[in-house]
């Protein structure tokens, strides 16, 4: 049984480039459930799961994982197989985000947690900088892995959804309200848009995706109010970018980085044994 919207509340702990983040705080915001989002797992969490993403606790029990459960814990149908292959397909070139790693690290520098207040947020955002040093390793050992394969072209991850949509009318996937297809789809647009890829401009631009470029705006002006909306400087009707972090919190962020950067050879050990136990 779902409890009501105002008998709960959920800490989140991951970061709003996430697409899996981003579903999950869409789904909880579609349902009026307040949230806080977290720059760093508990010690709990990153002995039981390393940094996967997103995590979760209602209020204030055990922290549960994978987004497409929580989204069914609030309400929502879970997504059939066939689309959730179809939302992996679109997620295709986010390995293109590191193609300037100072773009990347700067992209992160500006998110805006307020988890903590003075001095502990400072303290926040100086270790938060771990986070994208293990994305950076972690998407540095996807590129390795991955063998050399012709490019598709570059609508060809999206024309399953072009098809959906099409058929959907001018709605959403779920109708007069969006689904878990809708949620974690839209995750992917923020995903791409938050630190802009190629894939970005093909939804921007490619004419074989009007009906996904007119959902996108039927979507931002659904969450007009949701706090974690990067699409929205790139589509219409545009809607204000993420609150950014302070001066402050930016320049511990950095100090952060150098830091990691100066502790290699502990911080990517380190990172590689996390990644090892998300893999697990």
């Amino acid at each position: 049984m779902v409890s009501s919207a105002s008998e709960q509340k959920f800490k989140i702990y991951g970061g709003d480039h996430s697409p899996w983040v981003q579903a999950l705080m869409l789904g909880l915001h579609e349902r009026g459930i307040a949230f806080t989002l977290t720059p760093l797992p508990t010690l709990g969490v990153l002995r039981r799961s390393g940094m996967m993403m997103p995590a979760a606790s209602k209020n204030g029990g055990a922290w549960q994982l994978e987004s497409a459960d929580m989204l069914v814990e609030v309400g929502f149908d879970r997504i059939e197989a066939v689309d959730l292959k179809a939302v992996y397909g679109a997620w295709r070139g986010v390995h293109h985000r590191i193609d300037n790693p100072l773009r990347f690290f700067h992209a992160w520098s500006l998110a805006g947690y307020q988890h903590n207040t003075g001095l502990a947020n400072l303290r926040d955002h100086f270790l938060r900088s771990f986070v994208p040093f293990y994305m950076l390793t972690l998407i540095t050992l996807m590129r390795w892995r991955t063998r050399p394969q012709p490019p598709p072209e570059p609508a060809a991850q999206f024309l399953f959804w072009e098809q959906r949509l099409a058929d959907a009318g001018d709605g959403f996937l779920g109708g007069a309200s969006p689904n878990m297809a809708d949620l974690m789809l839209f995750g992917i647009v923020q995903c791409h848009a938050s630190i802009p890829v190629p894939p970005l401009e093909t939804l921007r631009q490619d004419p074989a995706l009007p009906e996904l470029r007119a959902w996108i705006g039927r979507m931002q002006a659904h969450y007009r109010g949701y706090p974690h909306l990067y699409s929205g400087k790139y589509f219409t009707p545009g809607t204000p970018q993420p609150t950014a972090a302070g001066p402050l919190a930016r320049l511990s962020f950095w100090l952060g980085s150098i830091t990691m950067l100066a502790a290699a050879p502990l911080s990517v050990p380190l990172a590689l044994l996390l990644i090892n136990r998300v893999q697990r």
